[in-house]
């Protein structure tokens, strides 16, 4: 029998400033980014076919990418810190997705939002949490 230990590391890096002064301090927390920590599919049950971190923007990203059965894509980009070895993701932060209906390639606009390649159709964006991206919570 074969037994995976995942490792989940979370740091709690001060607070968020939050809009409102009459709202508690919420506490920044990062958590490192590993295979074993992360669902292995998108919300819409999507398989995730590749991770990788990239930059964008002169931002440093991780990205997923994946195909529906019908071959719509999936992209979807989180922005993190590197530290050596290790990739880091706020809990608190957000992630944006692109998917493509008839659409065999999608892709992060500059400036934001998505684009569509080989198809007249254009991909929906959306913006989830990302603790919604983890295995353990």
């Amino acid at each position: 029998m074969k037994y995976v230990l995942a490792l989940l590391i979370v740091l709690t890096i001060g607070c968020k400033k939050e809009a409102e002064k009459d709202k508690p301090c919420e506490p920044e927390v990062v958590a490192v980014v590993t295979d074993h920590t992360l669902l292995p599919n998108f919300a819409d049950g999507t398989k995730v076919e590749s991770q990788t971190t990239v930059e964008q923007d002169g931002q440093l990203y991780f990205v997923r990418k994946g195909h529906t059965r019908s071959k719509d894509c999936r992209i979807s980009r989180t922005p993190v810190q590197q530290d050596g070895n290790l990739v880091m993701m706020r809990m608190n932060g957000t992630t944006e997705t692109c998917s493509g209906k008839n659409c065999s390639h999608c892709s992060f606009k500059t400036g934001g939002g998505c684009d569509c390649v080989n198809s007249l159709n254009l991909c929906e964006h959306t913006i989830t949490k990302n603790r919604d991206l983890f295995r353990l919570r």
